[in-house]
């Protein structure tokens, strides 16, 4: 069924998360920080996320905002970050110190490695081009301020701890690249 507002000449756009490449509803967990963590190549790959607090109040924005129709919005992080420090932002969320491994990603690559499906190195989608986001519209035009990243991670990790179940993970290929990688 169609969407439909009941305010005359609105017409509202659905809003899919999962179309919109700078949405980042992933948590950090002990995936992430867990010792010995392998990071492909040199770990400065950028990496940008949204908090979905920050998502919701930017949609809801977008719809309570005259004129707006046909805008589009970046909604993201004010910056962006490289893999290694998310990984040491994700540990000290999880208050955890995570020991990186460099490992060249062709290497991953040759073994076998992916990045989105088993076997994994980095998490999935972890390891992507890099994608970065210029949210200057949406702070102007919705007023967005995006929370803290380390706040966003905080929260998440703590909401994660409580309301996730997850089935315990296989680090049996990170481990075997660990193991012929030179630690940090």
């Amino acid at each position: 069924p169609a969407l439909r507002d009941p305010r005359p000449g609105v017409q509202p756009d659905p809003v899919r998360p999962d179309r919109l490449p700078d949405v980042d509803v992933r948590v950090p967990d002990d995936e992430h920080v867990r010792p010995g963590r392998a990071e492909p190549g040199d770990g400065r790959r950028l990496m940008q996320f949204a908090y979905v607090k920050d998502l919701v109040s930017a949609c809801l924005a977008a719809m309570d905002t005259p004129g707006l129709a046909g805008h589009a919005f970046n909604i993201a992080n004010a910056r962006p970050l490289t893999q290694e420090d998310f990984v040491i932002a994700a540990g000290v969320a999880a208050k955890k110190k995570p020991e990186l491994v460099h490992v060249p990603r062709l290497r991953l690559l040759r073994a076998g490695g992916h990045a989105m499906k088993p076997p994994l190195y980095f998490g999935t989608y972890y390891d992507m081009p890099p994608i970065t986001q210029v949210i200057n519209k949406a702070q102007r035009m919705l007023k967005f301020k995006p929370t803290p990243m380390a706040e966003g991670l905080r929260e998440t990790y703590l909401w994660y701890l409580k309301n996730h179940k997850r089935p315990k993970q296989d680090y049996g290929f990170e481990d075997a690249m660990l193991a012929t990688a030179h630690r940090l």
